[in-house]
């Protein structure tokens, strides 16, 4: 007779094997938090993220390739293309300045800064469209005349600052704010200015709103110059092929019509406080030698009197216009509430009418932006 007390039963063979297949899953739970979750991580500080290697200083290299544990590696981001366009403003010495004075005594460095924190920086007026390209650039143009503080500052605000070589005229300027101002000629440069387009505006304007469309004005297409042109201009200096050059109309005075659309074009001189072009070397050299002959333009405003010559409705390069609500000077209550986009005005000389009451709280403004964000 067999004694079965050495065999175990079918109910405590069931049993081992259940025991055995649990300790089983549990070591394989155990080996694979071990693999994606090692023990150590528990007591010691874990690697930083690239987020975190590239928002502080650090000795550490980032990684070069994606963590083991991710199952997709991200690919590199494709750098967007360069804009084609930029926005420049003029910033010459400080002609009413004196000794002793503080940056902030320069008003017209104070609109340029005013000007760059509107395009780059104010919620309300910025460009609005950085996506598909690298964003607009904001290139403050100086003399040498302008102190390191005042570049750095716009330069911390976000502005390009590239000094410039000054351009001199034969004939007198006798207004000493205009002593400089024929240095403007040289965002017309490619070598400077290498763009497609450049709306170039002046110091004294503030902004109601976002300018990027300005660069898809109608006005703002390359046009054929008139190779049948015949005049003393053209056996100056050799004509360029095409041309852009789009201004808006002097309205003279406050009171003016609105619209102002001059639809004759009976206001055939413009004011160059904004002004949207093409640079080129022709025709930044044929300004150059229009310039040797002062003869030829008037001198009250010498860099406006000389693009006025040679963009004259009757010569061979007429100037078109940009569309009547983005700028006109001397602007009244109508052309503000019309939400006409530039707004021209000395808010320091001027009593303050509404232009330049909307002109001084966009100073305020910027001011106070930066006041929150470095602290007085």
């Amino acid at each position: 007779m067999v004694n079965t007390s050495n065999f175990l039963t079918r109910t405590q063979l069931r049993k081992l094997f259940i025991l055995l297949g649990s300790s089983l899953c549990l070591y394989l739970l155990l080996l694979l938090h071990t693999t994606y979750h090692p023990f150590n991580s528990l007591s010691e500080p874990q690697t930083k993220t690239q987020h975190d290697i590239s928002s502080g200083p650090s000795n550490e290299s980032p990684p070069s390739s994606p963590p083991s544990s991710s199952p997709i590696a991200i690919p590199p981001q494709k750098p967007r293309p360069k804009s084609p366009y930029c926005v420049a403003a003029f910033l010459g010495a400080d002609y009413h300045g004196e000794d002793g004075d503080n940056d902030d005594a320069d008003w017209y460095y104070v609109g340029a800064r005013t000007l760059v924190y509107q395009l780059l920086h104010s919620p309300t007026t910025r460009f609005t469209d950085p996506v598909k390209t690298e964003p607009i650039p904001v290139i403050i143009m100086v003399t040498k005349d302008v102190s390191e503080s005042k570049r750095r500052r716009l330069e911390i605000d976000g502005a390009t600052v590239v000094e410039i070589e000054e351009v001199t005229a034969d004939f007198a300027i006798g207004e000493p704010r205009y002593a400089q101002v024929l240095t403007k000629l040289r965002v017309f440069d490619p070598e400077l200015m290498p763009y497609e387009k450049v709306f170039l505006m002046d110091t004294d304007m503030v902004l109601t709103r976002p300018i990027d469309a300005i660069f898809q004005d109608e006005s703002t297409r390359l046009s054929p110059v008139d190779r049948n042109y015949t005049g003393p201009d053209a056996e100056i200096a050799p004509l360029p092929e095409t041309f852009m050059f789009a201004a808006t109309p002097e309205s003279l005075d406050r009171d003016h019509a609105y619209p102002f659309l001059d639809l004759e074009r009976k206001q055939h001189y413009f004011n160059v406080g904004c002004m949207l072009f093409s640079p080129s070397k022709e025709i930044y050299n044929f300004y150059l030698s229009i310039l040797d002959h002062p003869d030829m333009f008037g001198h009250g405003w010498p860099e406006q009197d000389l693009l006025n010559y040679i963009h004259r409705l009757e010569g061979p390069m007429p100037w078109s216009r940009l569309h009547f609500s983005w700028y006109l000077n001397w602007p009244n209550i109508n052309d503000i509430d019309g939400q006409m986009a530039i707004i021209h005005e000395k808010y320091w000389e001027q009593t303050l009418n509404l232009a330049g009451r909307i002109a001084l709280s966009r100073v305020w403004e910027m001011q106070g932006y930066w006041i929150g964000k470095e602290g007085a």
